[in-house]
C-alpha cells in the first residue's frame, strides 16, 4: 500500500501517551493535535478537508472543540486541572470513524515553577519560571509579557510559596508571600491576584520596614512561617483562606505560640519537624540568649514545647548557628547543625534526633572553616555529608564526615547572589506525576549569579545535582536574562 492509496478502513488515530500541558492565555502557545496513522506507515497530520473532528471532555462530556486540534481558547472556561478528553474523527466520504483518548493538563503561566525575586534598579521586580514537561518557560517582566501588575514597592528581602488553603492535597491554590523593604504581599499563583484582606493582616502583624525585613518559609501544605529579624511568627494559611479566621503564633516565645509571653532573639535559621505523614509541621528555633535549641510546637502534643533536652558533652554559650537543616523520618527527624563560636573561634556539627538523642557531635579546626564562616550563604546538605557555602566566585563544600574540603563549581567573573537548598516541597498534589517531579527538587542545589557592572538584565538562575562521591555538581537548568536575584521559591500545584 502506497501513501497515495492507503485503505482508509484501516486508518487509526493517535494522540500523546503523555498529558499535554496547555498554558492558558498565550497566543501562539501549545496545543494538542492529532495525528493518523495507517499501516506501514509513519504517522502524519489529518486533512481537515477529508475527515471531521470532535473533542469532548470525558468528565462532563462538552463539546470542547470541533477543529483538528485544541488550544488554550478552547479551554476558557475550565479550571485549571487535568483534562481528560476524547477525539472522534470522522471520514467524510465513507463515514468511517475512530476515536483516541488522551489528557490535557491546563494551566496557566504563573500556576507552577520557580518564583524569581529580583532586584532591578533598587526596586523588586518578579520573574516566573514556568514548569512544563517540555521545559521552563521563562517571563522576566510579568507587566509586559503577561499584563500583570503586582505594583512591588520597595527593594526586594523575599518571595515563598505559603501554602494552599486546605490540606491533602485538596486545596485548589497555592499562595506565594512577597517581602520587600516596604511592604509584604500575598497572592496566589493562577492569576497573581493579591489577596488584600490577608495581606493587610499580615503587614498589620509583621509591619516590614528597612529595619525589620521579612522573611517568608513555608512550614506544611498549608501553614507558613515568618522570620522579622530575631523573631518568628506562625500563620494557618487554611484557617486564614478557607476558614476566614485570621489569626498568628509568635514562636520565638516561651512558651512557642504565645502572642503575649516574653519572647527571645531567636537564630534566623529554624527548621521543620514532625513525622512524615503530617501535613504541618512544628518549628526547632534557636535561642541566642540562652544559646540552646527550641522546640515549637504548633500542632500535635503540647508535652514537647519550649526548651529542647539535648544532652551535649559541650557548652554552647557564646555560639551562633550558622546553618540547619533538618531530614524528616517516620517516627523521628534528625537534625544537622552548624554551630561557630566567634570569639573562641571554636565550631561544632552537631547531628541530633527529635527525641533528643544525640547522634554525633564532631568539633571542626578553625583552618577547616575559616573560609566557611565568612560566606553568605551556608548550606547543610545531610545526604552527601557537605557543610556547601561560597568563597568569592566559588561554590565549595566541607565534607564533615571525611573533614577535607573540596571545589564543586567555578563561576568565573560572575558574582553569587543567591546559593540554597530546597528544603521542603508539600509531598501531595493533585496531577499525576507531580509528586515525584516535585521532590527532584530536594536534591538539587539554587546557585544565581550577576554582573556587578549590568545588574538589571544579567541575572542568572541554575539548578545544580549534588552527585556523591565527592564529584564536581550536575548542571540540570540554566536560565538567563534576569534582574539580579535576590530569592527564589518553587510553586507546586496542591
Amino acid at each position: 500500500m502506497n501513501e497515495g492509496t492507503p485503505n482508509s478502513n484501516e486508518f487509526s488515530i493517535l494522540l500523546p501517551k503523555e498529558a499535554s500541558t496547555i498554558i492558558k492565555g498565550l497566543e501562539g502557545g501549545d496545543s494538542i493535535k492529532a495525528k493518523i496513522v495507517y499501516p506501514g506507515q509513519e504517522p502524519k497530520d489529518i486533512d481537515p478537508d477529508k475527515f471531521s473532528f470532535m473533542w469532548t471532555s470525558l468528565a462532563n462530556k462538552d463539546t470542547l472543540s470541533t477543529k483538528p486540534f485544541l488550544t488554550y481558547h478552547d479551554f476558557e472556561l475550565q479550571d485549571t486541572t487535568l483534562v481528560s478528553c476524547l477525539l472522534t474523527v470522522k471520514e467524510k466520504s465513507t463515514g468511517i470513524t475512530r476515536h483516541a483518548t488522551g489528557a490535557v493538563f491546563i494551566t496557566t503561566p504563573t500556576r507552577e515553577g520557580w518564583m524569581v525575586l529580583g532586584d532591578k534598579a533598587g526596586t523588586a521586580q518578579l520573574s516566573v519560571l514556568t514548569y512544563s514537561p517540555q521545559g521552563y518557560r521563562k517571563f522576566i517582566d510579568l507587566s509586559s509579557e503577561l499584563g500583570i501588575n503586582l505594583n512591588l514597592k520597595g527593594k526586594p528581602v523575599s518571595v515563598a510559596a505559603i501554602g494552599s488553603e486546605f490540606s491533602y492535597g485538596g486545596g485548589k491554590y497555592q499562595f506565594v508571600g512577597i517581602s520587600t523593604d516596604q511592604e509584604v504581599k500575598i497572592f496566589r499563583t493562577t492569576d497573581f491576584r493579591t489577596e488584600q484582606r490577608v495581606t493587610d493582616y499580615v503587614s498589620s502583624i509583621l509591619q516590614p520596614s528597612l529595619q525589620n525585613q521579612v522573611r517568608f518559609e513555608i512550614n506544611g501544605e498549608s501553614t507558613f512561617v515568618a522570620t522579622r529579624n530575631n523573631e518568628v511568627f506562625y500563620f494557618n494559611t487554611l484557617q486564614m483562606f478557607f476558614s476566614g479566621t485570621l489569626d498568628f503564633k509568635v514562636l520565638s516565645a516561651y512558651p512557642p505560640g504565645s502572642v503575649s509571653a516574653p519572647r527571645f532573639n531567636a537564630s534566623p535559621y529554624h527548621v521543620f519537624t514532625g513525622p512524615e505523614h503530617l501535613t504541618e509541621f512544628n518549628r526547632m528555633l534557636y535561642d541566642e540568649d540562652k544559646d540552646g535549641f527550641v522546640r515549637a510546637y504548633v500542632q500535635g502534643s503540647i508535652g514537647g514545647n519550649g526548651a529542647f533536652q539535648l544532652q551535649l558533652p559541650v557548652s554552647l554559650t557564646g555560639f551562633k548557628l550558622m546553618a540547619f537543616f533538618s531530614k524528616q523520618g517516620e517516627e523521628q527527624d534528625e537534625f544537622t547543625a552548624f554551630l561557630h563560636n566567634p570569639v573562641t573561634l571554636e565550631s561544632h556539627l552537631v547531628q541530633f534526633l527529635s527525641n533528643g538523642i544525640l547522634k554525633n557531635l564532631k568539633t571542626i579546626p578553625y583552618a577547616d572553616v575559616k573560609d566557611l564562616i565568612a560566606s553568605n550563604f551556608i548550606q547543610i546538605d545531610p545526604n552527601t555529608g557537605y557543610i556547601i557555602y561560597t568563597k568569592g566566585s566559588e561554590v565549595w563544600a566541607y565534607d564533615f564526615k571525611m573533614s577535607f574540603g573540596l571545589k564543586l563549581l567555578d563561576l568565573g567573573n560572575e558574582t553569587i547572589s543567591l546559593m540554597r537548598l530546597t528544603k521542603y516541597i508539600p509531598p501531595k498534589s493533585k496531577i499525576s506525576g507531580r509528586t515525584e517531579l516535585y521532590h527532584q527538587l530536594l536534591k538539587q542545589l539554587i546557585v544565581c549569579t550577576y554582573n556587578p557592572a549590568s545588574p538589571d538584565n544579567s541575572g542568572i538562575f541554575r539548578l545544580y545535582e549534588i552527585p556523591l562521591g565527592n564529584q564536581p555538581l550536575i548542571k540540570k537548568t540554566e536560565e538567563t536574562g534576569f534582574p539580579k536575584i535576590v530569592d527564589v521559591s518553587f510553586a507546586p500545584i496542591p
